[in-house]
């Protein structure tokens, strides 16, 4: 079985850098979100995932 747990310095580097991609494009809070959201669709589309954590 895979493990799909992230350590927490895997977290921190993805937050990291989530955030530098934030401060480099993002114009508005619109635009963050818009930012983070498709970052999570990408995390999705690569586990096998739903947001839910169940298998899609």
């Amino acid at each position: 079985m895979e493990n799909d747990n992230m350590t927490q310095a895997e977290l921190i580097l993805l937050l990291a850098t989530l955030a530098e991609n934030i401060e480099a494009k993002a114009k508005s809070a619109e635009e963050a979100a818009q930012i983070i959201r498709d970052k999570i669709e990408f995390i999705k589309s690569i586990s096998g995932k739903s947001t839910d954590g169940k298998s899609t």
